[in-house]
């Protein structure tokens, strides 16, 4: 520890007080979600899967620019502006589509909103994306 100690000491108030922040757990958590920037252009379009299997809903969006994400979260609510629980997830950076096969019902719309994650860290909503579930399936 001696070595930290003298290394704080070398530091500047203000970048002593930074070098502290960012070490604490907490802090290192909200530097990283604070980072994590949100997918854009959020879409979702509604579908037959089958007759039997019924409908689905596909959520496409834009990948977030944050380099260091790992994949993202869809959530999703029937209430328009949520609360959203997760419906499922997937991984990359890069994949910017998920279907949504758990959906029931006719006519009931569905709005989704997508979070780039990293690891156990998660980023701020994506614009929210709704569609409505086909009258029939057949």
């Amino acid at each position: 520890m001696p070595l930290v100690g003298a290394l704080l000491i070398a530091l500047s108030g203000t970048a002593a007080a930074a070098w502290q922040a960012t070490t604490t757990p907490g802090s290192v958590a909200v530097a990283h979600a604070e980072t994590l920037a949100a997918p854009t252009a959020a879409s979702a379009v509604s579908s037959c899967e089958s007759i039997i299997l019924g409908p689905q809903v596909t959520v496409n969006w834009t990948a977030t620019n944050s380099l260091f994400a790992s994949g993202y979260d869809i959530r999703r609510s029937t209430t328009n502006g949520g609360p959203y629980a997760l419906v499922g997830s997937v991984a990359g950076r890069t994949t910017v589509t998920f279907t949504d096969t758990t959906v029931t019902g006719s006519n009931t719309t569905y709005h989704y909103a997508v979070r780039a994650r990293h690891l156990t860290w998660s980023g701020t909503d994506s614009n929210q994306a709704s569609a409505t579930t086909p009258a029939l399936c057949l």
